[in-house]
């Protein structure tokens, strides 16, 4: 489906990664203002350069979400080049690192603080930095990206299930309380992904203790999922015609939860 994001100004944190460049893309393709916003100068700076190549209106401002001045500071940064905020996408994470990635009795404390000053705190942090101007205006949208991981949990990942699940409904208590300023907040849950031309130890997928194929066998769409089919949803969500969604919790992925089982 085509969305219509013509004349919006849509934020997208952790923006120079595989899902928030795909939805950074999609965002521009349908005729929105971008600002990326990465701790990855390098990527989000070559990201900048495609976007404008493109005719595409945007910006990018390095940011660490889990810093409150840095979060400010990026809502400045929007407010002065596009003057307002439609959208704001809290895609920015972290998981373990895979020699972090153990059973909860062997889980450091450092790596349960950074999962969840990242993820949790981030989210928070980000999503208070743009709300003036959105209540202001009485008029915006939020996408927090959560996980499948937030519904069913995985082993050995603790502190990524609590913080997605955490996500999830901080999304529902968020609209309830905006839901008087007229803005919408939604989160989408991604399943298992890849990424086109990135090698299987940059996705994940070479750390999972069974095969891809063996993941696979799980999904019901019999493919893993893609920035892309996250970004489609995303950008539904930022559409006028989603203006009756809030609350609510996409699920993105090929079946699996529908039927959720493992057996490792």
């Amino acid at each position: 489906m085509k969305a219509d994001l013509q004349g919006k100004v849509i934020v997208v944190t952790g923006g120079a990664g595989g899902i928030g460049s795909a939805m950074a893309r999609r965002f521009a393709s349908e005729g929105a203002s971008v600002a990326i916003a990465d701790i990855d100068v390098a990527g989000g700076s070559r990201l900048l350069e495609e976007l404008k190549a493109g005719g595409a209106s945007a910006i990018f401002v390095e940011c660490d979400i889990s810093s409150r001045e840095q979060a400010e500071n990026l809502a400045s940064e929007v407010e002065k080049a596009f003057g307002h905020t439609d959208g704001l996408v809290n895609n920015a994470g972290v998981n373990a690192d895979p020699d972090g990635r153990v059973p909860i009795d062997r889980y450091t404390f450092a790596t349960w603080e950074k999962i969840m000053r990242i993820n949790l705190d981030g989210t928070y942090l980000c999503t208070r930095a743009f709300l003036p101007g959105m209540v202001e205006r009485k008029k915006g949208a939020i996408v927090n990206i959560a996980s499948t991981m937030g519904v069913a949990a995985h082993r050995n990942q603790s502190a990524f299930v609590a913080s997605k699940a955490a996500i999830i409904n901080f999304t529902r208590g968020m609209a309830l309380d905006l839901a008087p300023h007229n803005i919408r907040v939604n989160s989408i849950s991604p399943g298992n992904l890849e990424f086109a031309g990135t090698p299987p130890e940059k996705t994940g997928l070479a750390q999972l203790a069974p095969s891809p194929e063996r993941i696979l066998d799980h999904i019901p769409l019999k493919r893993f999922g893609t920035g892309w089919d996250i970004a489609a949803t995303a950008a539904f969500l930022f559409d006028d015609d989603a203006s009756y969604y809030t609350g609510h919790n996409f699920v993105c992925d090929g079946g699996w939860l529908c039927g959720c089982h493992r057996d490792w």
